[in-house]
């Protein structure tokens, strides 16, 4: 039962991640259309290391999804997108939550001895 709740856990960790960063990414992205199409006049502002590092952090976190589905797996679909994302969350959550339960097991035998 704890295995399950750790991963249910981790599960939820990695979605709530995911969709801040997304929302991190889009607030960046409408910032950067607002300055520079409001304030610069159409001038072109180079990328700055917030947005770049989120790009690379969703980059990171959505790679068990990109592994799996070809290029256009999106589609421009929203619905899909969030769903996938949700789907990616599981995969991480598997993975990652087997992980915590098992040290976990092993500092709870360590203990014992």
């Amino acid at each position: 039962m704890r295995l399950i709740a750790t991963i249910a856990l981790t599960t939820g960790v990695f979605i709530v991640v995911q969709f801040a960063a997304y929302g991190l990414f889009l607030a960046g992205w409408f910032f950067n259309f607002f300055m520079r199409f409001l304030v610069c006049f159409g001038i072109s502002q180079p990328e700055g290391g917030f947005n770049t590092f989120i790009y690379r952090l969703l980059v990171a976190l959505t790679w068990p999804v990109r592994a799996l589905l070809p290029g256009d797996w999106s589609g421009g679909s929203s619905a899909r997108f969030f769903l996938l994302l949700a789907v990616n969350s599981v995969i991480w959550g598997i993975g990652v939550g087997m992980l915590l339960w098992l040290l976990g097991k092993i500092q709870r035998r360590t203990k014992l001895k």
